[in-house]
């Protein structure tokens, strides 16, 4: 794509020093506006662009979020937790992690964030 750009650029630039050799003050005017919209429509694409990325990484960011916050609460050595008693209660607890994310994954990606 950026070839391309740079490509209708340099022939936009050609086509200002040719009017602005060969023709009046007005049209070299109307040259440098359809120039400046061009660049602008260009900036709006890397916005755009840029939009997409936030995105990916807030998508990662939640994913990211439930293992840490699960860890977090794990971390806080409760002495009464009714899991720790339970011989799958670690297994359990992962498992439904891993679930959650997976979860989280699935509609990220449907949504087209991941």
């Amino acid at each position: 794509m950026l070839p391309a750009l740079l490509r209708y650029h340099s022939f936009k630039m050609s086509g200002i020093i040719n009017c602005a050799t060969y023709s009046d003050g007005r049209r070299v005017a109307n040259i440098q506006i359809e120039e400046t919209t061009a660049l602008e429509a260009n900036f709006s694409l890397i916005s755009i662009s840029q939009n997409e990325v936030q995105k990916r990484f807030a998508g990662w960011a939640a994913i990211i979020a439930v293992p840490t916050m699960i860890a977090g609460i794990y971390g806080m050595n409760f002495k009464f937790m009714p899991e720790l008693d339970w011989a799958y209660g670690y297994p359990v607890v992962v498992a439904f992690t891993v679930m959650v994310c997976g979860m989280m994954y699935g509609v990220f990606k449907r949504s087209g964030w991941l």
